[in-house]
């Protein structure tokens, strides 16, 4: 057991990253379904259609934006101390860095996951095949233009506490989400940060105006603020969750202003599990209890950076080895 432990550790363990400029990053991809009326989280994905090139920033682990991703509501990523735009702070970071090429030792994205809702041009006029999302002109599905996505908190921070082996609160410490690719606020910069009592804040992304675009985007960055309020205060080792939705919302009419009375395919819950000072795949191992805990199957937690060697279904076995080993020495 402890020899596939180490396996284990080898191919999911994590290199230093630097600093780098900002970028688009890598997306959770959205799709719609019309049968339920919800929006579905998928994968997380590169925005580009060849992931993995030594020019490219994008790792061969994460699927390119030309497909259509699996179901994921669980997202295994590690937190990163750095000094952006924004500010010093621990930052969620699911693209590493690259070993090869003109980014050899560097990330050109230090903090994400963004949000994408397409991934092919086969099908500007109206729906996009396979997604479930349409956009101007498409009579059978939703439309999109002139829509904006939405974030919300559902929960606060919780943090995993090995003696009730569950997450509790996680005291003072909240998260902190923000719009834009730059990684400084500004004055439009869109922020906002969780509660352990939700108040249904929003975070608006802008106005969808090209329906026809092949590869639609929008950045964001997630870090932790040990004290609630301040990215540069201290922030305890452990592995944190945080849930959210997404929703599509309309603008009041001639405004730019977001109607909170619009909101369309509110999405199930989903969730980010955050580490510091803790391996992957001990995170992994805890994330996995907690998706069953909330009725998630395994087939739906994504650890990013994804491993190189073995693929996820690989990574999700050897956890339940773990788990089950684990279990059975308790016992």
């Amino acid at each position: 057991m402890v020899i596939m432990q180490r396996a284990l550790w080898a191919v999911m363990g994590l290199m230093g990253l630097a600093p780098a400029a900002f970028g688009h990053g890598v997306q959770i991809q959205f799709s719609y379904n019309t049968s339920t009326g919800k929006i579905e989280s998928r994968e997380i994905i590169s925005t580009t259609a060849a992931p993995g090139t030594d020019t490219d920033p994008y790792p061969t682990g994460f699927r390119p934006h030309t497909s259509l991703s699996d179901f994921k509501r669980v997202y295994v990523m590690p937190l990163v101390d750095q000094n952006l735009g924004a500010g010093q702070g621990w930052y969620v970071q699911p693209t590493p860095v690259k070993t090869t090429g003109a980014l050899g030792g560097a990330t050109a994205y230090p903090t994400g996951p963004g949000l994408t809702y397409q991934f092919d041009s086969s099908a500007l006029a109206g729906g996009l095949a396979g997604t479930n999302f349409a956009f101007s002109g498409s009579a059978g599905l939703f439309n999109l233009s002139g829509r904006r996505f939405a974030y919300q908190f559902t929960t606060g921070l919780k943090k995993y506490d090995a003696g009730s082996s569950s997450f509790g609160d996680a005291g003072t410490a909240q998260a902190q989400m923000f719009t834009g690719s730059g990684g400084a606020f500004t004055g439009t910069t869109q922020t906002a940060i969780s509660s352990d009592a939700p108040d249904g804040t929003l975070m608006a992304l802008s106005t969808i105006t090209n329906g026809t675009s092949t590869n639609p985007h929008s950045s964001l960055g997630f870090r932790l603020l040990g004290d609630g309020a301040s990215s540069s205060s201290a922030l305890a080792d452990g592995v944190y969750v945080i849930g959210m939705t997404v929703t599509s919302y309309a603008n009041l009419p001639s405004t730019t202003t977001l109607d909170p009375s619009s909101g369309v395919g509110t999405s199930d819950p989903f969730y980010y599990v955050m580490f510091k000072g803790i391996s992957q795949d001990q995170a992994a191992a805890w994330a996995s209890d907690f998706a069953a805990g909330n009725g998630i199957g395994a087939s739906q937690i994504q650890a990013v950076p994804e491993p190189g060697v073995l693929g996820l279904a690989g990574v999700a076995g050897l956890m339940a080895l773990v788990r089950r080993s684990r279990r059975g020495e308790c016992a």
